[in-house]
């Protein structure tokens, strides 16, 4: 299916504006395929008793985006007060996936203070991936070239344009009914990779300026359709020079 491969981390440090500080690292990659378990088998253990913690006091989250459906339980049962969770359902292959139950029920799973733990939706907004939903409907003229590390299906965008912003507003929608608490932004330094660039500067755009005007864009969007909704950058920390881009999120990886 070509989905990045990507471990389950612990994380000890505080998470700030500009920092979820790694001290730590547990657990493995999900390299094979497996059959997806019924959410509505999922167990909570151990019922929150109360709200999540607000960022500033999380001190222990987990960032998983495959295989999860496989074996959910063990996230369920875990200590952490975030979750950061691909969206099941927006592979091809897994569109019936009912990723509302499961995060319903990850959210009433209690954190490391007996609260509930927050669920963020991992979402790639400047990659194209052809295991997703919206791949039939991604235009070719979109597509600015390979993924330069190498991940099959993944193809880097001009992420400024309006048949962009359709598709990922549809994505939002998506995470946005399923519950999540919030969103995950990755490849956000898409800016950065030349061929990008190229394709801004035949535009007479800079892809920089493109970049943070694309986040807050996103950033407006979801929290004017849920207040208090999460944004999360990963990646491109050079944004973090533009003061507008900043107020647009509410911590970076």
């Amino acid at each position: 299916m070509g989905m990045k491969e990507v471990a389950v981390r612990r994380f000890l440090g505080p998470m700030t504006l500009l920092g979820l500080m790694a001290c730590g690292g547990e657990g493995g990659e999900a390299t094979q395929e497996a059959e997806a378990v019924d959410p509505g088998t999922v167990v909570v253990k151990n019922p929150s008793q109360g709200g999540s913690l607000p960022l500033h006091k999380v001190k222990f989250w987990a960032y998983q985006i495959q295989g999860l459906y496989a074996n959910p339980q063990p996230l369920v049962d875990s200590h952490y007060d975030l979750l950061v969770i691909d969206q099941t359902r927006s592979v091809t292959d897994l569109q019936n996936y009912n990723d509302a139950l499961l995060v319903s029920k990850l959210k009433s799973s209690s954190n490391h203070v007996g609260g509930s733990k927050l669920v963020v939706a991992y979402i790639d907004v400047g990659q194209a991936e052809d295991y997703r939903w919206y791949w039939p409907l991604t235009d070719s003229s979109l597509i600015t070239g390979n993924d330069p590390d190498g991940w099959e299906g993944n193809f880097p965008v001009k992420f400024w344009k309006a048949a962009w912003w359709e598709i990922v507003q549809q994505y939002v929608d998506r995470i946005l009914s399923d519950g999540y608490d919030g969103i995950y932004l990755d490849w956000l330094e898409a800016y950065d990779f030349e061929p990008v660039q190229k394709a801004a500067a035949a535009e007479g755009k800079n892809a920089e300026l493109e970049m943070v005007a694309f986040v807050k864009k996103i950033s407006g969007y979801v929290k004017g359709k849920k207040a208090g909704f999460l944004v999360i950058g990963q990646n491109g920390a050079s944004l973090g020079a533009h003061a507008d881009y900043l107020a647009a999120i509410d911590a970076q990886a």
